[in-house]
């Protein structure tokens, strides 16, 4: 059914328990799984000549990215070792996650893309939601999009 499997890994809870669950559907097809980590490039400032040039090179701003995304993906690395499941990581650095997600899906021949929907009521920085519904629109490859269920209201 599938034989490459690309986890969308941000560090959220969502994407968490979703990587969680696309290892286990690795696991019953046989697949091997690519986690994926999409990190901000560093972008220049326009505004170079009035602000003191930033002290981050290049390839500090990366190996910080790098170590983030060693850190999200270390819950992945334990649950593949359990499971017997092959794992590959990878860290792409663009601020289109959505086009990223995509490209690398399409360059290593991943047939599924495994998400985390974020809950209606998570605080999560940025908008992991259009990063979701982005990747559905565009991505040529099939999506799954895992959702938590929704918590127990809470009593007033």
């Amino acid at each position: 059914m599938y034989s490459k499997i690309l986890l969308a890994i941000d560090g959220s809870p969502a994407a968490q328990s979703a990587a969680m669950h696309g290892v286990a559907l690795a696991q019953t097809c046989g697949a091997s799984v690519l986690a994926l980590h999409v990190a901000p490039q560093q972008v220049p400032s326009y505004f170079a000549d009035a602000a003191p040039p930033t002290a981050v090179s290049r390839e500090v701003w990366e190996a910080g990215l790098r170590a983030l995304a060693r850190r999200h993906f270390a819950p992945v690395r334990s649950a593949v070792r359990q499971r017997g499941v092959a794992l590959a990581t990878e860290v792409a650095f663009d601020n289109r996650p959505a086009e990223a997600i995509c490209r690398v899906a399409a360059q290593r021949s991943c047939d599924l893309i495994v998400m985390g929907s974020p809950a209606a009521d998570d605080d999560a920085k940025g908008d992991p939601e259009w990063v979701v519904v982005a990747v559905l629109a565009r991505s040529p490859t099939p999506v799954l999009v895992h959702c938590d269920p929704a918590p127990a209201p809470r009593a007033a």
